[in-house]
């Protein structure tokens, strides 16, 4: 698959500030506690597709959630589907890293917006309606002086395997039509990334933003028989695609850091023409010459073939406290003020 790493200096546009996301199952493991809050820190797994020699590819990553539900999370790996921010890693960025992993093995940070728990890989075994199961119980009896054979329990299995979609908002550039490519550089705030404590003038939020490229393809496909739909150049863009691979150069994979994450375009929306500003300087992009698609580290959360069934999350540790029913002459005192969640 064609990817884009170099930019010439007519396509080169510094970034913008913009979004990124992903979402799709996602196999977290090892969580942590930031000491005094409420954030936890997760060891994350990314599935990138098939290997060249059939092993499965993926990423590993650092990312964080707020857990305001109170939420139980199993120190082994248990597979959810998230929906979080999504960058590449910095050198400034606050990984608090678990004893599994060094610093070096994480490729990608990131917020957890919204979880849902799916628990830990392997069958999940279908409930017998009562009716079944009354009569399997009454089959026992009839069959006592036999021996009984169990009936098969139906069962399903989600796999894990599912390539997690990536969501951008940003400017596109580096348009290169012969091949379908185009890049994405995006600016976006992510929690672990440090303060800039040297500079007075620089906000926390502003010293908290982290610059990730995407290397956009558009697949060959029936769906475009009259042209492929590629953006002009600095156009703003709403790209949804699937997460395939990352580019980088032999030093930086050994460290961890990358020159681009790699997006299959599914669906592109065109929304404007990007105005740079009357002056600013222009940020250097890496200029490295991808040796070859990154296959992920020795190292991983979960077999994706592996039958482990480590215990699953409960739901809520501490459910919260039933709230105060209120008089009527609360009610009257506070008419202005919102009424208390009857689901609380």
């Amino acid at each position: 698959m064609p990817s884009v790493v170099s930019r010439s200096d007519e396509s080169r546009s510094s970034p913008s500030m913009g979004y990124a996301s992903i979402y799709g199952i996602v196999a977290l493991a090892h969580p942590r506690v930031l000491s005094g809050t409420k954030t936890m820190v997760f060891d994350a797994q990314l599935y990138l597709g098939p290997g060249e020699d059939e092993q499965p590819k993926f990423l590993l990553g650092s990312l964080r959630y707020f857990n305001s539900r109170n939420l139980v999370f199993s120190e082994s790996a248990q597979l959810y589907v998230i929906y979080s921010t999504f960058a590449c890693k910095s050198p400034l960025a606050e990984l608090s890293p678990s004893d599994a992993l060094t610093p070096e093995e994480y490729t990608f940070i990131g917020d957890i917006q919204t979880l849902i728990p799916l628990g830990p890989p392997g069958p999940r075994f279908l409930a017998q309606d009562i009716g079944g199961l009354r009569q399997s119980l009454a089959q026992i009896d009839d069959d006592s002086d036999d021996m009984y054979v169990a009936p098969d329990i139906p069962s399903f299995e989600i796999d894990a395997r599912q390539t997690p979609v990536v969501i951008l908002a940003g400017v596109a550039s580096n348009i290169q039509k012969d091949s379908s490519t185009f890049s994405v550089e995006i600016e976006q705030y992510i929690s672990c990334l440090k303060p800039n404590k040297t500079d007075n003038n620089t906000s926390t939020s502003k010293s908290r933003v982290q610059v990730t490229s995407f290397s956009c393809f558009i697949p060959d496909s029936p769906r475009y028989r009259n042209g492929k739909p590629m953006p002009s150049n600095n156009r703003y863009v709403n790209v949804f695609g699937f997460l395939t691979d990352l580019i980088a150069s032999a030093q930086k994979r050994k460290v961890g850091l990358i020159d681009a994450f790699e997006v299959e375009v599914n669906n592109i929306i065109f929304c404007g023409q990007f105005l740079p500003p009357a002056s600013h300087s222009s940020q250097s992009t890496s200029s490295n010459t991808p040796l070859k698609p990154a296959n992920g580290t020795a190292k991983s959360l979960f077999s994706y073939s592996s039958p482990k069934t480590p215990s699953t999350p409960t739901p809520s540790q501490n459910p919260r406290p039933l709230k105060r029913a209120r008089s009527n002459d609360d009610n009257d005192s506070d008419s202005n003020k919102s009424r208390d969640n009857i689901f609380a």
